[in-house]
């Protein structure tokens, strides 16, 4: 004879605006998980507009099952907490040349590399870029930006770029050279680089 298996409830919703599925709880028995996505739905009912409402089902799970989900899941959370705080770490070492270079890169306009030191390549920092040029179709007014590309754990790269001055030349000039960008720029990278780990769980 089968050993008896003990059983729990998932209710799962879809956001039909942006097609991602999401979990709204998980209950002992049917009957409670079943209330609950009834209580949902007239959430949505109320809230949403016809044709753009969530969807909800429920899903019966082996307790053992859905408790190694979510020990896995947790295992990724830790992981991604790890590496956060490891790259924040990294950034804290390279932020002062940083702004140094960001000061050296106003004598002309171009696209700069900043050289990142070796221990880059244990963060998911691949490459850090200085933009400084004229605005598209703009023959007196310049923008000066900063290009940071990140390498997610397939592979894959993306850039994200923040705009730091914008006006007349030497209103740019005089903007990143005479002030302290040392927290913005702190500010901005671990923001990104949190919202990296934390879009891979």
């Amino acid at each position: 004879m089968d050993e008896k298996k003990d059983y729990c409830y998932e209710l799962w919703g879809n956001d039909t605006f942006s097609n991602e599925t999401y979990q709204c709880g998980v209950y002992r028995h049917y009957s409670s998980a079943r209330r609950a996505m009834k209580r949902h739905i007239a959430e949505t009912l109320e809230t949403q507009s016809d044709g753009l409402r969530d969807t909800f089902w429920i899903t019966k799970t082996i307790v053992e099952e859905h408790n190694a989900v979510l020990k896995a899941k947790r295992k990724r959370i830790d992981a991604a907490h790890k590496h956060i705080q490891q790259d924040k770490e990294f950034v804290e070492t390279i932020l002062p040349d940083l702004e140094c270079f960001m000061k050296q890169c106003t004598k002309s306009v171009g696209a700069y590399e900043f050289p990142l030191p070796d221990a880059s390549k244990e963060t998911c920092i691949r490459n850090i870029k200085v933009i400084f040029e004229k605005a598209y179709k703009c023959r007196v007014r310049y923008s000066y930006k900063i290009a940071i590309t990140f390498e997610d754990h397939q592979g894959f790269l993306g850039t994200v770029t923040v705009s730091y001055a914008y006006g007349r030349l030497e209103d740019v000039v005089t903007e990143i050279s005479e002030n302290n960008h040392i927290e913005s720029l702190r500010e901005f990278i671990g923001r990104r680089i949190q919202k990296h780990y934390c879009d891979n769980l």
